[in-house]
């Protein structure tokens, strides 16, 4: 009976063991995203940007690797506010890679989308074009976004500074 109880205790602490170890793992810090867009879009409010869709509705997943060209198992995070009036080019796509080594081929895939934008309003839209050409794919830790608008270097900043807040 003795034995027996010492093989439960150990097989009891070696499971705590793990799912210590295992939950450690598994922190992260919380998604900012739609923090970062709501952020931007309150101090910028005469932005054309009205529609946002994020990480986990229906319609994000739905259309995700259509928009971005990669897939979606390489974020556990993410963001696109726009104009539905497909007239202005503005945009702000935020995504967070699951795992840091991919955060370089994702900042690639969005510098693509640039790409592709600004060859589609030349095209379509030409007095957008100059937000297109001033557009800026930022790497800050585990994110990558994009952000096309006539203020974009003022909205990386507002979008680094909530992204990075202590928890």
């Amino acid at each position: 009976m003795k034995k027996l109880d010492t093989k439960l205790t150990f097989v009891t602490l070696l499971l705590c063991f793990t799912v210590v170890l295992c939950g450690c793992d598994r922190h992260k810090a919380p998604d900012r995203c739609e923090e970062a867009v709501n952020a931007v879009l309150e101090q910028y409010s005469d932005a054309p940007i009205d529609t946002t869709v994020q990480f986990g509705e229906a319609v994000y997943e739905e259309n995700f690797e259509r928009l971005y060209n990669f897939p979606m198992k390489q974020i556990d995070g993410g963001i696109i506010a726009y104009a539905s009036d497909g007239g202005h080019a503005d945009e702000i796509s935020i995504v967070r890679a699951a795992d840091s080594s991919d955060v370089n081929a994702i900042r690639k895939y969005l510098e693509a989308r640039l790409e592709k934008r600004l060859h589609d309003f030349q095209n379509y839209k030409p007095e957008e074009v100059y937000k297109l050409e001033n557009g800026r794919v930022v790497v800050s830790k585990q994110y990558v976004f994009l952000v096309i608008s006539d203020q974009s270097e003022d909205m990386v900043a507002v979008i680094k500074g909530v992204l990075h807040q202590e928890e």
